[in-house]
């Protein structure tokens, strides 16, 4: 379901607030790194679509201090296996709508601009809308109560990137942005922890993610012009 649109618009006030890019240097040597385990990856998954943000331990997006790490990812180092969703949700929906751009490339422009607390919170989704802008793409954006004008309209673009709390009105749940693609059997909904499903309608693809637990905040709609 979708959240209500006073707390829509904090939760994404607060990914503008917090926003901190990494430094030139560190960008460099990430992007180095990605590069090498793209090339690992795509080797071992030459699937389309990045379904299992599990799976990118090899990859870097950020950093965080021990204490960061202990509080936040239980100890474990950060990569982009806990924090590249928004990314992993642009690098789906460019697939679908046929756009090349490598998973260590999007992760370097969004290192620069976009990120959140140099990874913590992962990146804005303003930031993903403006790239997908910056691509010539024809984007719309729903914020709140306005994403059921999305839902009832006739819109037939093959790409859609939401973002949700995972349970309930609860910043505290964390949230989550993912990818819907269209297909000729229905929506796709790509890196859902619970598998990658095919629904009827779009509004079941958003509003059923975390077995209709989550809140959507924001929805973004994908074509080209």
């Amino acid at each position: 379901m979708r959240a209500p649109s006073v707390l829509a618009a904090a939760g994404l006030l607060f990914f503008k607030f917090c926003r901190k890019r990494l430094n030139d240097r560190e960008q460099g040597k990430q992007y180095q790194a990605n590069l090498k385990a793209w090339d690992r990856y795509s080797k071992e998954h030459p699937e389309k679509f990045l379904d299992r943000q599990d799976l990118l331990t090899d990859f870097f997006y950020g950093y965080a201090s021990k204490f960061e790490s202990k509080l936040f990812f239980g100890g474990a180092p950060l990569t982009a296996a806990s924090n590249a969703c928004e990314v992993i949700a642009l690098y789906n929906s460019l697939v679908a709508l046929s756009i090349n751009r490598p998973f260590p490339e999007l992760l370097r422009v969004f290192s620069g601009k976009g990120i959140c607390a140099h990874g913590l919170f992962g990146t804005d989704p303003a930031k993903i809308r403006d790239y997908a802008l910056s691509l010539g793409l024809d984007v719309k954006e729903f914020k709140g109560r306005h994403i059921e004008e999305l839902l009832r309209s006739d819109d037939d673009s093959p790409a859609y990137i939401f973002t949700s709390f995972n349970k309930g009105c609860s910043p505290f749940s964390m949230i989550h942005t993912l990818c819907v693609t269209r297909s000729k059997d229905g929506f796709i909904r790509h890196n859902d922890y619970a598998g990658s499903k095919t629904y009827p309608t779009l509004e079941e693809a958003i509003y059923g993610y975390n077995n209709s637990l989550s809140r959507c905040i924001y929805v973004l709609s994908l074509n080209s012009r």
